[in-house]
């Protein structure tokens, strides 16, 4: 064991560890004599005697070994046991292979767990995705590996989102019809509708896609009062505008890309000037206000002047990650955090103190949230839910300078859902059915006097 105690300074020994890595433990003055080594993880280093200075154990986690707290022991001359604890890591890891083009009416792609924990992955399309398909969840034990074909409908950009731990990554992945015949260009289209008791009815209509490769169109026609919303993109240009009956063009925007500068220009007058980099800068100026962000990843800064009133300015400053920390100045001081279900945050407003904090936390298939706070009066908010799919149940209670309630049940079986929410404010209740490409939703309030 001499070669042991030179090599010790040199060594990084740690008591935690990542699957796939190898852990040195020391193990300090323990008497003379034989050793025998007991270890739930593999030894790849076992010593066989010790001459009463440090004796270096070598242990391996494999690479899909489960989390949790590992024992490794030494026993001197079969009397006295000297244990260390080594704690694995849970590591969520997911590797995915997506390809960049495929041609027809489907998508195979590759998806294997590298970590130590099971993971729950969903696909589903990404925000402006051309093409659409049903939405997919599938469930990977640690080092599996497997294969999905997903039925695609239409052709042009798809924006594949992968759903997995809270985290979200976007594929995009160019769909073009067999053969490589040129793509059929066509539009999306939307229409909504809505009706109140008291109130005209509204209608809405929009449209959009690719006109051609280079130049997508975006046409809405809204109501109750006859408006007209349309947008144009070709390469690096943007144009769009607002238009209502009887009163004209209302918004318009010209804007710019290239590279990562962007620019825009907007009626009612305004510039707005961005840059895209290691870090996101922004600029904007209008009749109203001057405001300027900008964010690295990890920090992020934000302020606004009302050129009218600059004493109405408000700044922001906010720090990512774990915890996430922030203080603001919007008429008045206020810091705030948030980290593992915790949330909080407390000032000073132009009325006087306040203050909230929360936690909010999860059990299978249960859910709760509890918030107290100061505002002019003290406040408390209870939420609990309870899913069993299909089926969801969920209340709140909220105490201040009134009490509230609300119960809630869903169903969500796919393509359908439907959902219904009484409430101290009224009753709400939808029914939903989605199908690729095509969506149908019906919605109907009512707050006592009538829907």
């Amino acid at each position: 064991m001499r070669l042991a105690s030179a090599l010790f300074p040199l060594l990084a020994l740690a008591l935690g560890a990542r699957p796939g890595e190898v852990v040195v433990l020391p193990f300090p003055g323990l008497p003379p004599g034989p050793l025998e080594g007991a270890s739930d993880l593999p030894l790849l280093l076992a010593p066989q005697a010790s001459d009463g200075g440090v004796v270096l154990v070598a242990v391996e986690v494999p690479p899909r070994f489960p989390p949790g707290t590992y024992r490794v022991c030494l026993r001197v001359a079969s009397e006295k046991t000297f244990c260390k604890e080594v704690t694995v890591e849970a590591l969520a890891r997911l590797r995915a292979q997506v390809p960049g083009e495929v041609a027809g009416r489907s998508l195979r792609l590759a998806l294997k767990n590298e970590g130590n924990l099971s993971l729950r992955v969903q696909l589903a399309p990404a925000e402006g995705s051309e093409v659409a398909f049903s939405p997919l969840a599938l469930s990977l034990p640690p080092g599996e590996e497997r294969q999905a074909e997903i039925p695609l409908s239409g052709f042009g950009l798809l924006r594949l989102g992968l759903f997995w731990e809270g985290r979200k990554e976007v594929y995009l992945v160019r769909v073009r019809p067999e053969g490589g015949r040129p793509l059929p260009y066509t539009l999306s289209g939307l229409l909504e509708g809505e009706y109140a008791s008291g109130a005209p009815p509204s209608l809405r209509l929009a449209l959009e896609g690719g006109l051609s490769r280079e130049v997508r169109l975006a046409l809405a026609l809204e109501g109750p009062h006859p408006s007209v919303r349309v947008g144009v993109g070709a390469g690096n240009l943007s144009f769009g505008f607002r238009a209502t009956g009887g009163r004209g063009i209302e918004e318009a925007r010209l804007g710019l890309r290239e590279g990562p500068w962007e620019g825009t220009l907007g009626y009612p007058p305004a510039l707005e000037v961005g840059y895209s980099g290691e870090a996101l800068y922004r600029f904007r100026l209008s009749l109203e206000a001057l405001s300027v962000g900008l964010a690295d990843g990890t920090w992020a800064f934000s302020g606004t002047l009302p050129l009218a009133k600059p004493e109405g300015v408000s700044l922001r400053l906010e720090r990512y990650g774990d915890p996430r920390l922030y203080a603001r100045w919007e008429g008045g001081a206020y810091l705030g955090f948030a980290t593992k279900g915790w949330e909080g945050e407390g000032g000073f407003s132009p009325s006087g103190p306040t203050f909230r904090l929360g936690y909010a936390g999860s059990e299978g298939g249960f859910t709760y949230a509890l918030r107290v706070g100061y505002g002019g009066g003290p406040t408390l908010g209870l939420q609990a839910g309870y899913t069993r799919p299909p089926f969801s149940l969920r209340g709140r209670l909220e105490f201040g300078s009134a009490v509230a309630f609300g119960l809630g049940v869903g169903y969500l079986e796919a393509p359908l859902a439907l959902g219904l929410d009484l409430s101290s404010s009224g009753l709400l209740g939808f029914l939903e059915w989605r199908e690729a490409p095509y969506a149908l939703r019906l919605e109907g309030r009512g707050d006592g006097r009538g829907l």
